[in-house]
């Protein structure tokens, strides 16, 4: 069902922030808006204000396609590379929302961060997503989390390295 206290961690959450110049209104935004090769349905998918929608529109865009395109560098969907991406969004959502992200932080404590899945009927479960971990979700939460306890927090983290060899 989630907790109240967090949720604003959620990649679902309405956090507006700008990355590499493009505005979007959830994580959530980004991570399906990299579904589509296409500028006009990226930013359609960028400015969603709820992030239920952004998933939905993803789903219906899903390929077979193992690869993507962002800033002109091309992806392996679910690489480390991928989740760096992912990380630089929410580095960027967490920065730019500052004091209720590190609200929901503090009130965290020290407990484990999950990552929640809810599905087709409506209930939560902690797990992986196809191309992200459990894992690799809750790990970067926690050092996010670290990071600002420490006063250490890096809002950027530089842009991966594409594939190189295609």
């Amino acid at each position: 069902d989630g907790d109240e206290d967090v949720k604003i961690l959620s990649n679902f959450a309405k956090t507006p922030f700008v990355l590499d110049g493009i505005k979007y209104n959830t994580v959530e935004g980004f991570w399906q808006s990299l579904k589509t090769e296409y500028p006009i349905m990226r930013d359609k998918i960028a400015l969603l204000t709820d992030g239920f929608d952004a998933k939905q529109i993803g789903r219906k865009l899903a390929t077979n396609s193992q690869l993507f395109t962002y800033q002109d560098k091309l992806y392996r969907v679910g690489s480390q590379q991928h989740h760096i991406l992912l990380e630089r969004a929410v580095r960027a959502k967490t920065f730019q929302n500052l004091i209720p992200v590190v609200s929901a932080l503090k009130a965290s404590g020290n407990r484990p961060l999950r990552h929640m899945l809810k599905n087709q009927h409506g209930s939560w479960r902690a797990g992986d997503s196809p191309a992200l971990p459990a894992i690799v979700f809750e790990q970067m939460w926690t050092r996010i989390r670290q990071e600002l306890n420490e006063g250490t927090f890096t809002p950027i983290l530089p842009l991966p390295d594409g594939i190189n060899d295609f």
